[in-house]
């Protein structure tokens, strides 16, 4: 019998494949043969959460041990949520269906701050106490970590500990610890306090914090064995770093479908706002060599035809422009575009877009983050007009047909003549536009507010308040509305507030954070989830005003509630520096200059951590203090090159033919949740990973050439799907089926597959038919044969079904029920269409047997047959040449005979 369980759950949710597992690359090992379990948790949807390489990273380090095991969960949206409690069913994980609450540590990242009431949902469904205090020795540790981490304070009261920093070494240690603690029985307080004594872990119930009457926190008093401040970890050797080449490809939507290769971590550019500029110092960088080992074993591994070279200053990468035209060269056969995120202006040189302007014009986006160059001082990142808009013509001239502008509103010592130049640096690339090429270029400019974060100059910088965000909005886009080209986005300024009050919050807002949640607060994150209003009286009803966290001007010499913490930039060096913005005085990148004294390059660590200072020429070039990467220095002998082998020519594209071929393919079990469009991706990646030949459309954005026969209800399992395809050179079809299954889940498999030749049969809708089998959880209806009679001797089956325009519209299904048996312990139904008409199997169930439709989470439906009519006989979809006729109602055993081929 079918497995009702999931259909159960996945019936009705938005996007089921959130939840269904089963993706290539996942690791499922065998809980009896492990000594520790882990499970990491993303607290947001599924898409977002299979896009976050930490999570990758850290999952195939786990697995990689013999002792361990790790799988995976996601925030459940929340009509999903809303199903697993009214079905009793806790949260599990996607790899074996495991309880969460039953693993020994629960690892849950910490990405941005409107996360937290997920991370509680989590908990809850889990089965885990929210409180740390509440948990007992057979609850999982439950531990954070992520770029958010550097002041968690806001949930602090609900994690056993939180790992600061890099975490592909630590989490070896934390390992190891549990290990120890569980085959021990060590109760639980001995096991917080052995992972304090581990370098880089925080473990906040060991840290006492006393606030004054007004909200402002007097002191931090850590308990024996924690230090008096946690100094975050570091990687020193990204080569020598696990770095998977094999990542877990996502089932359903991914925010990020591509493959994703940092080449470097850390920027000391020193962007006064920017947190993680001075939470991943030093830079460090992987050797060339080694990226293009991992982007190319990577492109081999999952089928991707996308690439992204990450970075939090990607064109600061010593070797860019040899690296990226090695890149393309060994790729450019199979049209794989890449990524350059995080491009300087001054690093934007017309080699790198070259480059990639070979296989694709993907978008380019320049962050000058404020429209003056005063302003621009203030936050220390000097970027002149003159150069921004010389890279803008570079772009345009290459033939981009738009450009994105990124801006904050709101920074410190803003004014109205800031925002001006917002619109004058918009209108003249407007100009650039319409000289360069042509023809008119579009501008988008998008901003944001500015959030104050800690561990930054600007920690002690508040948030303007929200009636004046609201007014500079307001300005700026009158004067970006006379500039017709020109487009502009913003952020909710209310959203921004929110994230300012948890980015500065302390401990007093876990209680806030605790009654949100119990109010239902999901996905702040999400515009379309988020409901500031509803926050407002979370705030007021625990007694908390936000302006105090998010707009308050913070004394330099005030106790800040993340001061347990250390990223190993000094609070000092904070200090100075903020000095230094409001006389609009910029400080050097250290790559290029003199050290800066931030405090992270000790004596200890400078060896091993810190790229060698890169050679500038004299006068410098476009952004004095940005890596010059074009070809008036790639040869200098402090830029390391990759080695050309002297027959390392670029490939020619081998010549295009066009070979077709149809293949038959299931799609059980809960992929039967899988839709149209998430069954196209899966089937790309997978002739991707099995190295056939997929033919692609012509133009910028290249499509694979392949089309689908008729889709499914989300639901509704399968024998019989199939699809056509173009190959641009013969393949066997016993290779292609073979090949083809080495990179699909077990639910979906290739069961045939069939050349076709001209005057073949295409997969257009008319005269098609289609077989199904419908089991029923309880067993079949008793008088179900009665109604079935009934059913057929009936002249006419009148419904009425709504138009395109929600009309009721009278249609007849009896000319369209061509079958109606009942085999053993199913019903068999074979409907048939009319190209502009199809039976719809709840309108059979209701019209023809009188049985409610609503109820079909209890029918298990499942095609076993697509059909085509030609000359009065029916012909399988997998006989298009029309070689074996026969009619369904000869066929002694249907599932038999529809498959045939």
């Amino acid at each position: 019998m079918p497995d009702f369980g999931a259909a159960d759950l996945l019936a009705g949710v938005s996007h089921p494949s959130r939840y269904i597992g089963g993706e290539s690359n996942a690791t499922r090992k065998d809980w009896r043969g492990v000594a520790v379990r882990a499970c990491l948790a993303f607290p947001d949807s599924y898409e977002i959460g299979i896009s976050n390489m930490g999570l990758q990273v850290l999952y195939r380090i786990i697995n990689n041990r013999d002792d361990a095991l790790a799988e995976r969960a996601y925030a459940p949206w929340p009509d999903y949520e809303k199903a697993l409690r009214r079905h009793g069913r806790p949260l599990a994980s996607l790899e074996s269906r495991t309880p969460l609450g039953m693993f020994d540590m629960l690892g849950i990242a910490l990405p941005y701050e409107l996360t937290y009431t997920n991370i509680l949902a989590i908990l809850d469904l889990a089965g885990i106490p929210l409180e740390a205090d509440r948990r007992a020795d057979h609850h999982p540790l439950v531990i954070g970590g992520g770029a958010g981490v550097y002041n968690p304070e806001p949930v602090a009261e609900f994690f056993d500990a939180f790992v600061i920093g890099d975490g592909e070494e630590v989490i070896h240690e934390v390992l190891d610890q549990v290990k120890a603690a569980k085959a021990h029985g060590t109760p639980r307080a001995q096991r917080l306090a052995a992972l304090a004594r581990i370098p880089g872990v925080y473990v906040p119930s060991l840290y006492a914090v006393h606030h004054h009457a007004d909200g402002r926190v007097a002191e931090i008093v850590n308990r024996h064995p924690a230090p008096p401040t946690v100094l975050r970890r570091v990687v020193a050797d990204l080569d020598g770093a696990d770095y998977p080449t094999d990542p877990i490809l996502p089932i359903g939507r991914a925010v990020f479908d591509r493959v994703n290769v940092e080449v470097t971590r850390g920027c000391t550019h020193g962007c006064r706002f920017c947190q993680a500029g001075y939470t991943y110092r030093p830079v460090r960088e992987r050797s060339p060599e080694r990226v293009k080992e991992l982007v190319l074993h990577s492109l081999r591994n999952t089928g991707l035809d996308a690439v992204t070279l990450s970075s939090l200053s990607t064109g600061d990468y010593l070797c860019l422009y040899p690296l990226m035209k090695e890149l393309v060269d060994a790729t450019i056969d199979r049209k794989i575009s890449f990524s350059l995120p995080s491009l300087r202006i001054g690093t934007l040189t017309p080699a790198v877009v070259r480059q990639i302007k070979r296989v694709t014009k993907t978008g380019f986006t320049m962050a000058p983050e404020a429209g003056s160059e005063r302003l621009r001082r203030v936050i220390n990142k000097p970027i002149s007009e003159p150069d921004l808009l010389k890279a803008v013509e570079n772009v345009f001239r290459e033939g981009w047909p738009e450009i994105k502008f990124y801006f904050m509103y709101g920074l410190p010592t803003e004014t109205l003549e800031d925002l001006d130049g917002i619109a004058r640096l918009a209108e003249a690339a407007v100009k650039i536009g319409r000289t360069v090429g042509g023809r008119p270029r579009g501008v988008k400019v998008s901003t944001s507010n500015y959030v104050p974060k800690p561990m930054t100059p600007f920690q002690w910088v508040g948030q303007m308040p929200m009636a004046e965000l609201d007014r500079r909005r307001r300005y700026l886009l009158a004067a970006l509305k006379p500039l017709r080209m020109a487009r502009f986005t913003w952020k909710d300024e209310r959203v921004s507030r929110l994230e300012a009050v948890f980015s500065r919050g302390d401990r007093r807002l876990g209680r806030a954070v605790r009654l949100a949640f119990e109010r239902g607060l999901r996905m702040d994150a999400w515009e379309e989830m988020v409901d500031t209003a509803a926050w407002d009286r979370v705030f007021a009803d625990c007694g908390l005003d936000p302006a105090f966290y998010a707009e308050r001007d913070i004394p330099l010499d005030e106790v800040l509630p993340w001061d347990m913490l250390d990223c190993g930039t000094s609070k000092a060096y904070f200090a100075a520096d903020h000095a230094r913005a409001l006389r609009e005085r910029i400080i050097k990148d250290c790559r290029y200059g003199l050290c800066g004294d931030c405090g992270v390059c000790t004596d200890t660590a400078s060896g091993p951590l810190v790229v060698p200072r890169v050679y500038v020429p004299e006068g410098g070039r476009a952004g004095e203090f940005d890596l010059p990467l074009a070809d008036d220095i790639a040869d200098h002998p402090l830029v390391p090159e990759i080695t050309l082998r002297p027959d390392a020519a670029p490939p020619q594209p081998a010549p295009v033919g066009r070979f077709l071929y149809r293949a038959q393919w299931t799609k059980l079990g809960d992929f039967a949740f899988l839709s149209h469009l998430e069954m196209l991706a899966l089937f790309t990646r997978a002739f991707r990973q099995a190295d056939l030949p997929l033919a692609l459309s012509e133009g910028f954005h290249p499509r694979p050439r392949l089309s689908f026969g008729p889709a499914l209800a989300l639901g509704v399992e399968s024998l019989f799907e199939v699809m056509d395809v173009i190959l641009t050179r013969p393949v066997a079809p016993e290779t292609i089926h073979g090949r083809l299954n080495e990179g699909l889940p077990e639910g979906v498999v290739v069961t045939g597959v069939v050349p076709l030749a001209a005057g073949d049969r295409g997969l257009d809708l008319n005269g098609l038919g289609y077989a199904y089998e419908l089991r029923w959880r309880d067993g079949l209806p008793a008088d179900l044969a009665e109604r079935v009679d009934g059913a057929l001797a009936r002249a006419t089956l009148p419904i009425d079904r709504a138009d395109k325009k929600g009309r009721p519209k009278p249609m007849d299904l009896r000319p369209l029920l061509r079958e109606m048996t009942i085999r053993g312990d199913h019903l068999y139904l074979f409907l048939a269409s009319d190209g502009a008409r199809s039976a719809r199997i709840p309108e059979v169930l209701e019209a023809a047997l009188g049985l409610p439709s609503r109820n079909l989470g209890d029918i298990h439906i499942r095609r076993v047959g697509i059909l085509f009519a030609d000359g009065g006989h029916y012909h399988s979809l997998m006989d298009p040449a029309r070689r074996d006729p026969y009619r369904p109602l000869a066929c002694e055993s249907h599932t038999t005979c529809l498959q045939k081929s």
